[in-house]
């Protein structure tokens, strides 16, 4: 459901999130991050025409009595190949979802190997200057919807 409809970069949109101004849910926080290196809206579209959309298939699980969500190619996910670049695994702390690394985690590179999906491209920036409208739903493996809002709200 969409209560507002606004464009921003992904680094803005995510900077907004980190100041707590806008809510983001895992798939789309980790989306954004992956977008925020490319400069333009053909880069994204040039590098997705060069591989097959990446499986993301986010799985939940707990540390530390913190809620944590781990990507493709994390040691916790069944799926050993990392699927996009940066971190793998975000944890649920101060009501927020974050990278080990903190806000400025979500934009440093992988810390294993990657094929970059962006080969051929224009060099990337880390100033995100794409600008995107970004709707994401995920579902959980028997595709029962997953309510992000109500999986937060048990904690």
């Amino acid at each position: 459901e969409a209560t507002e409809n606004v464009w921003l970069t992904p680094r803005n949109a995510l900077q907004r999130y980190s100041e707590r101004e806008i809510e983001l849910a895992p798939p789309q926080i980790m989306s954004l991050a992956h977008l925020s290196h490319y400069n333009r809206v053909r880069d994204v579209l040039h590098a997705a025409r060069q591989r097959k959309p990446p499986v993301i298939a986010p799985e939940a699980f707990q540390q530390e009595g913190s809620l944590g969500v781990c990507y493709p190619g994390d040691a916790r996910h069944r799926l050993q190949e990392r699927a996009l670049p940066g971190p793998s695994r975000l944890i649920y702390r101060n009501k927020r979802f974050e990278p080990a690394g903190g806000f400025e985690g979500l934009f440093t590179p992988s810390p294993e190997p990657f094929a970059d999906p962006r080969a051929g491209t224009a060099a990337p920036s880390s100033s995100g200057s794409a600008v995107v409208n970004l709707i994401c739903s995920i579902e959980k493996a028997d595709e029962t919807p997953v309510s992000w809002a109500a999986l937060i709200s048990r904690l």
